[in-house]
C-alpha cells in the first residue's frame, strides 16, 4: 500500500497549490505509513514506509523527489500477483514470514500547471514521474527496475468543496522471471473545507491488473488536513482495499514544512 497512500497523500498536500503557485517555494514532507494485507493468500503482508520528500514550486512547474525507508515482514516465495504502487513485487504465499528493511525506490517527478481558469475555478496539472530501481530486490523491498509513469491531474472548486481527478499509466519494469503489464491508473474525489485551517475528504483509487493472473486494484482513502500555521501542515489518513491488489486497511500520518 505505502505507495498508493503516500502518492495520494502527497499529491493532496500539494495538488492544490500548484495552479496558484507565483512564488518559488520549497516544502519538505515526511511522515510515515503501515498497512496489511493478505492479498489473496492465507497470511498477512505488513509493510511501513517512510517517506523523505523534497518539493520545490516555481511558477507553473512543481519537482519533486521522494526519498523512502521501507521495512517489509511478508511470506516468503509463492506466485508474484502484483506490483503495489511503490513499485514493490506482491505475492500470494503461505511460506514463512520474513521481515526485511532498507533503502525504498526513489522517485523523481515534475507537474505543469498546464490551464488555470479563475472564473471557472477548473485546473489542470500534467505531469511525469521516474521510479528509480534502487530498492533490494533480494529482500522483496522493489523489482530492482525502473518504471516510468505520466498523468494529468484536474481539479475544480464549489465554494468549500474541491473535486478532484487523476488519469495516468504506467511502464512497468521487468524483473528476471517475471513479466508485468505496463496500466492504467485513475482516482477520483473530493475535499471540503471546513475552515481556514482544516479540511477533509476521500478518494477512490483504481488501477489495471500489473499481472496475467492478478487482480486490479481499488482502494478508498479518507483523510483530513490541519495547517498549524502558514509554514506547518498536519495530514491524516486511513486506507480500505477492495481487491487482492490491495492491502486490506492501512493508516498514515504526515507533517509537511514550507521553507520561504
Amino acid at each position: 500500500m505505502k505507495g498508493t497512500t503516500i502518492i495520494i497523500a502527497a499529491a493532496l498536500f500539494g495538488i492544490m497549490g500548484t495552479a496558484h503557485a507565483s512564488d518559488s517555494k520549497v516544502t519538505l514532507t515526511t511522515g510515515v505509513d503501515y498497512s496489511s494485507g493478505a492479498y489473496g493468500g492465507t497470511q498477512d503482508t505488513d509493510m511501513t514506509y517512510i517517506p523523505v520528500i523534497g518539493k520545490y514550486e516555481t511558477g507553473l512547474y512543481t519537482f519533486k523527489l521522494t526519498v523512502p525507508y521501507i521495512r517489509v515482514t511478508a511470506p516468503s516465495g509463492g506466485t508474484v500477483v502484483s506490483v503495489d504502487p511503490s513499485g514493490r513485487l506482491i505475492r500470494r504465499s503461505v511460506g514463512p514470514r520474513t521481515t526485511n528493511s532498507g533503502l525504498g525506490d526513489i522517485v523523481a517527478g515534475v507537474t505543469y500547471n498546464a490551464f488555470n481558469h479563475a472564473p471557472t475555478k477548473v485546473a489542470v496539472d500534467i505531469g511525469g514521474k521516474i521510479k528509480f530501481g534502487t530498492a533490494d530486490d533480494a529482500k522483496g523491498l522493489g523489482t530492482g527496475e525502473t518504471d516510468y509513469s505520466v498523468q494529468a491531474d484536474a481539479y475544480k472548486t464549489y465554494d468549500k468543496v474541491t473535486a478532484l481527478g487523476t488519469l495516468g499509466y504506467r511502464v512497468l519494469g521487468n524483473p528476471a522471471g517475471v513479466n508485468l503489464n505496463n496500466v492504467w491508473f485513475a482516482s477520483a474525489g473530493g475535499s471540503y473545507k471546513f475552515s481556514a485551517e482544516t479540511s477533509g475528504g476521500v478518494m477512490l483509487d483504481w488501477r489495471e491488473p500489473s499481472t496475467s493472473s492478478g487482480a486490479s486494484m481499488r482502494e478508498l482513502v479518507a483523510y483530513a488536513t490541519h495547517k498549524l500555521n502558514e509554514n506547518y501542515k498536519l495530514q491524516g489518513y486511513m486506507i480500505h482495499g477492495f481487491t487482492d491488489a490491495s492491502p486490506d486497511w492501512g493508516i498514515g500520518a504526515m507533517v509537511s514544512v514550507s521553507l520561504k
